[in-house]
């Protein structure tokens, strides 16, 4: 009776948690689409020729044949330290698959679309989400668990990166807050599910 009230007591833990994530993701996604074209101005003034080099770099890491690179390189390490990589494997497809729909249902223009900014890198489809920071973002809870070593390495590369859409123009500030909640909520329910189910593949 006890070990059942303490599931019960976990269970309902980690949906208060998932509710407070869900709400704090709205509005603070909200709030970043209030502050879209300020922040935009202000990444206008911002600009200095060097760091453009530095974030044009960082961005690449975002990069889908870069990316997949990092994944597969992640997945084998993953292996080879017998850590189960289906969390992994299903976080990051899940948010590949959900940036890609967003992407089509939403067709926001990006900034430099609309005449808001330029943009210091080529760039294709719609805005909303950053699909470089939600694709970074889905592998930060999973890895930063398995590997502890390296959650601070994937926090710092994560906010980088959607620090560098934002600068080189080719997001608003509401797209990459959006892709950071998704990629990390994404990856965290799989966790869950991970350790709720025991996989161990």
């Amino acid at each position: 009776m006890k070990k059942s009230k303490e599931k019960g007591d976990g269970k309902d833990i980690s949906y208060k948690k998932g509710l407070i994530y869900c709400v704090s993701a709205i509005i603070v996604t909200l709030i970043g689409f209030l502050m879209d074209r300020i922040v935009i101005r202000f990444m206008n003034r911002l600009t200095f020729p060097a760091m453009n080099y530095i974030l044009i770099s960082i961005t690449t890491l975002g990069e889908s044949y870069i990316f997949a690179f990092i994944a597969v390189i992640l997945t084998i390490a993953l292996i080879i330290y017998k850590k189960p990589v289906s969390s992994f494997l299903m976080s990051v497809g899940l948010a590949f698959i959900a940036q890609s729909i967003l992407k089509i249902v939403t067709a926001r223009p990006r900034p430099f679309e609309v005449g808001l900014t330029s943009a210091g890198i080529a760039a294709n489809y719609s805005s909303f989400p950053s699909g470089h920071t939600i694709m970074f973002f889905a592998i930060i809870p999973v890895i930063g668990k398995k590997f502890p070593r390296l959650n601070l390495i994937l926090w710092i590369l994560g906010i980088l990166v959607a620090f560098s859409r934002v600068y080189l123009g080719v997001h608003y500030l509401s797209d990459v807050i959006a892709g950071a909640f998704l990629g990390y909520g994404i990856a965290w329910i799989f966790m869950k599910l991970e350790e709720r189910y025991r996989w161990n593949l």
